[in-house]
Formats: C-alpha cells, structure tokens, sequence
C-alpha cells in the first residue's frame, strides 16, 4: 500500500513539472518586439467591415487594419465585431491570448480577401476560406 501511495505522488510531482514548464514557454513569447514598419493604428469607425468595392479585374478586396485592444477586449469578441473568425484572428496575432489579451495591445485585423475563381454574380460561397460572398449588380 506504501508503494502506492509513492508511486502516486510522484506522478504529481511530475505532472505539476510538465505545467510549470509549458507556462514558462507561454511567458517567453510575450517578449516578441513589435515591428514598427507596420502601418499606424486606423480607428474602427474607418474600417469597413461586410460592404467592399471591387474594381474590374480585381481578385483582392479590402485591406489590413490595425486596432488597440481595450480593458474588456477579448479576440472572440473582436473577430466578431468585425465579421472574422477567431481562427483567421488568432493566426494574424501570434502570442495574444485569446481571452484575456492586455489593455492597449496592437493587433492586425486580416480583413482583406481573395476574390474565388468563380462568375462574379449572385452569391458565391468559398469553401476553403469558409466565405460567402455576394455580388450586387452594377
């Protein structure tokens, strides 16, 4: 029974390390420093969210867009907000917590698309970005 109970306890032990050591790796890349090349912060208020111009002939729409993060913002909440997933999101921002990012941060908003390789008319659903996209007449 002694055994047991040692056996036990040092799986514990062990465990509590493997925890201790995955955090330190989380702790090491909030050290990344930003690049300042990037363009400054736009306000959201300027940023198009669903509607975008698309010009004859062109296969890109939108643009990127950065933002600061307030006290209360979390990355679902953000993605949300501007008609993204949270997967496309956290892929731009590497190293921002999801849940509980810090007040201020910069993060990039991917909010420009690749147009499908489809007629330009009606609806069009991209399945491999999972997007939907619809064409107005002109």
């Amino acid at each position: 029974m002694c055994r047991i109970v040692d056996l036990s306890s040092r799986l514990r032990v062990i465990a509590l390390w493997v925890f201790v050591i995955l955090l330190h790796g989380c702790a090491v890349t909030k050290n990344v420093q930003e690049n300042s090349d990037l363009p400054t912060t736009v306000p959201d208020t300027m940023i198009e969210r669903n509607e975008f111009t698309v010009a004859e002939g062109d296969d890109l729409i939108g643009q990127l867009a950065f933002i600061r993060l307030g006290k209360a913002d979390t990355l679902p909440d953000i993605a949300r907000h501007f008609s993204l997933g949270i997967d496309a999101l956290s892929a731009a921002n590497p190293g921002v917590d999801v849940w509980v990012p810090e007040a201020g941060e910069r993060i990039m908003l991917p909010l420009n698309f690749i147009l499908p390789d489809a007629p330009r008319e009606g609806i069009v659903v991209n399945l491999a970005t999972m997007r939907l996209f619809q064409f107005k007449g002109k």
